[in-house]
């Protein structure tokens, strides 16, 4: 019984572990920015999890991600390369589809979760704090 407690913990810190060694190791300074495609340009609001995510994609793959819940607001810098958008806290999601009605994004933490994010250049979806903080 014992082994098997071992390595059922040994597989829940692994998820843990994944998010906490890349914000040990971030490299976010040493990552360039690289153009995305056309159809990722711009300002894209969706939930991750209990957080309203609004995430901004400038024309040169820099951009912000900024999302809110209860009283937390954050804005973080990202950066796109070759499919990935890298967030400053050292963490980073993959593109998964991307089209003109949406962008899916994966994370590799925690089982792979998918966030759905859809075009609001006007920031009508956002938050009050990521409105105020991308119309600026």
């Amino acid at each position: 019984m014992k082994p098997l407690i071992a390595l059922v913990m040994l597989g829940l810190l692994s998820g843990c572990a994944s998010v906490s060694s890349d914000m040990a190791n971030n490299n976010f300074p040493l990552i360039t920015a690289q153009k995305p495609s056309d159809n990722l340009i711009g300002i894209w609001t969706g939930s991750m999890a209990s957080y309203l995510a609004t995430l901004q994609i400038n024309d040169d793959g820099t951009g912000t991600l900024c999302y809110s819940w209860g009283t937390a607001n954050v804005e973080q810098r990202v950066k796109y390369r070759a499919g990935v958008v890298h967030i400053q806290d050292g963490t980073s999601m993959s593109v998964e589809n991307v089209s003109t009605e949406q962008l899916v994004l994966k994370s590799r933490y925690f089982t792979g979760t998918q966030f759905t994010y859809i075009p609001d250049d006007k920031l009508t979806e956002a938050s009050s704090f990521c409105s105020s903080v991308l119309s600026n």
